[in-house]
């Protein structure tokens, strides 16, 4: 039912990159889709993988879990957070670009 309340709110669309594996030059491979999301233009400070303090340009919303690997509309993710419902179920994932 949470999800539900979440899928209503995700209308607009993003062509997700998700990293299948790496090339001979250590390049990622990906794969491409279009995921349903939500998507919000501000700019946040956040941390990467690495904890290095970087600005994001955009927040999107959406119920596929995004490796740090990955891309959204060809940019790279920075940041990926889970969102949680009452009973501690994971019901989507909060990406910073």
């Amino acid at each position: 039912m949470v999800c539900s309340k979440l899928k209503r709110y995700l209308n607009q669309e993003a062509t997700w990159g998700r990293t299948t594996g790496k090339d001979s030059y250590g390049q990622p491979i990906r794969s491409e889709t279009m995921v349903a999301c939500r998507i919000e233009e501000r700019i946040r400070l956040t941390r990467d993988e690495y904890g290095k303090q970087v600005v994001s340009g955009s927040t999107v919303f959406l119920v596929d879990a995004v490796g740090a690997d990955d891309t959204i509309n060809g940019l790279a993710v920075l940041s990926v957070m889970k969102m949680t419902a009452i009973d501690g179920a994971v019901i989507g994932y909060e990406v910073l670009l």
